[in-house]
């Protein structure tokens, strides 16, 4: 069976907020003990080329991951990935969501991840997504349901009708992207006369532009495009035996998963958090949701407890500027309190380095900070020590996965602290090749024809494992 998939391929891509390890402090935080990492059980449903999921299994070789997609050209490609990184922990198939059940044993699964599919597919299948769900989790497992959301859904489904109206007649492929570009072209020049409505689409429109051919292409394009009330969604999830846990967006303070201040825990706190949570889906017009759930035999902790944080490890990569204030990504942000300043330095000239909640002895509500900085995506939260080199050692190794991204002539590389990397220097390729784990730095330098200057070897490993390279 061809799909569109097969014809328009979908760019590779690595999502931290899906990744175990953050979903299993998601259920720590909310008072949940969910299944250790290391021998995760880790399913994904409709993941393309299953790069998100290959790049898991190949920080963390105990896991056991299984992906499908229905796109067979899409599976073949990750299956080609996982052979040349000599990868043995996890599997692609090709296979149907709605056949899926019988594939997948019941309870089989730590982590199952539906990243970009549940709001792109008609809703028989969306009724199959949660109903494999909730048949193939284990009982203390977490899974992770993304979709685009309401009320932004709408302005979304405004500027599909416009394209769809202008595509009409149009089949060519190469056509209707064209098309696609001059109408949102068009759109999105200011006129004299705009309200703050046509203001606010046409601010959607030049977003859209920024996008890659092929996303625009299947997210606003595709055959089935349903943006999801968050309610309409949880009321699914609990038909299968699955209860709201939170909300993962990773980039803005989502923790839906507590009650807002002033509420009192009093009643059925998990319907007055998804109440909750979906007024604050109207008041800020939210175009997007990573929803979380577990079993609905748990009873998650609905107010923030300070304690649950111990155990708990965290690391961040923040940059500070000339003002003293934070910088992540396009955000910037100022910590008035001076101890959490040196902490936050502390770990940060570390990176990648992780440190444990042990070693810092941190009140109350220094803890509710750390928690929104995380809620921000500011920090990260884990469950143990750094899975990458903190350093090049005397046998710097490069990962597995980025040699076979590599020999397959990509410059955007999965690393190991699940992020993409872009690079396209020559000799920093050449460098980080010759780190096989069988050459000491000496080694290295010496090498006939390696385009590197000797004397920055060992350097620019170093800084290779500071950016999650090297085993």
């Amino acid at each position: 069976m061809t799909t569109a998939y097969d014809t328009v391929v979908y760019p590779s891509m690595v999502f931290e907020q899906t990744h175990p390890d953050r979903l299993r402090a998601l259920a720590q935080i909310h008072g949940l003990a969910a299944p250790e990492i290391g021998a995760a059980r880790v399913l994904e449903i409709a993941g393309g080329d299953g790069l998100n999921l290959i790049a898991m299994a190949a920080a963390n070789p105990g896991m056991a991951c299984q992906g499908f997609d229905l796109a067979e050209t899409a599976v073949a490609r990750g299956q080609a990935l996982i052979a040349a990184a000599g990868l043995t922990n996890v599997e692609l198939q090709v296979c149907d969501i709605l056949d899926a059940c019988e594939r997948y044993p019941a309870g089989s699964f730590d982590y199952i991840i539906a990243h970009g599919v549940y709001a792109w597919v008609p809703e028989p299948v969306r009724a199959g997504i949660m109903a494999l769900i909730g048949h193939a989790l284990a009982p203390d497992g977490v899974a992770f349901v993304s979709y685009n959301a309401m009320p932004g859904g709408y302005v979304r489904m405004m500027m599909r009708d416009m394209l769809l109206h202008a595509l009409e007649g149009t089949e060519a492929i190469n056509e209707k992207i064209a098309i696609t570009h001059q109408c949102l072209e068009l759109f999105s020049k200011p006129q004299d006369s705009d309200d703050v409505v046509v203001t606010a689409l046409r601010k959607q429109a030049a977003s859209m532009l920024e996008r890659p051919d092929s996303v625009l292409f299947h997210d606003e394009l595709g055959g089935t495009f349903a943006p999801q009330r968050l309610t309409d969604v949880v009321a699914q999830a609990r038909e299968h035996g699955l209860t709201f846990l939170t909300d993962d967006s990773g980039a803005r303070l989502n923790l839906d998963g507590f009650l807002p201040d002033g509420v009192a825990p009093e009643g059925d706190l998990d319907k007055l958090v998804v109440r909750a949570a979906q007024a604050s889906d109207y008041a800020t017009v939210r175009f997007f949701r990573h929803s979380v759930f577990v079993r609905s035999a748990h009873k998650p902790l609905r107010v923030f407890d300070p304690q649950t944080l111990d155990g708990l490890w965290m690391s961040c990569s923040l940059k500070k500027e000339e003002d003293g204030s934070y910088r992540s990504g396009r955000t910037t942000f100022s910590l008035k309190d001076e101890e959490m300043v040196r902490m936050i330095d502390s770990v940060s000239a570390h990176w990648p380095e992780r440190f444990p909640f042990a070693e810092k002895v941190l009140d109350a509500g220094r803890r509710r900070t750390l928690l929104d900085m995380f809620g921000r995506g500011y920090i990260r939260f884990h469950h143990g020590p750094a899975i990458c080199a903190l350093s090049a050692g005397d046998r710097p190794k490069l990962s597995p996965l980025v040699r076979a991204m590599f020999g397959r002539g990509e410059t955007q590389v999965a690393t190991l602290d699940h992020k993409i990397m872009n690079i396209q220097q020559s000799e920093l390729k050449a460098l980080l090749l010759a780190a096989d784990g069988t050459r000491t730095l000496a080694e290295i330098a010496a090498l006939p024809g390696l385009p590197f200057p000797a004397e920055h070897v060992e350097s620019a490993l170093d800084a290779a494992a500071r950016r999650a390279l090297l085993v």
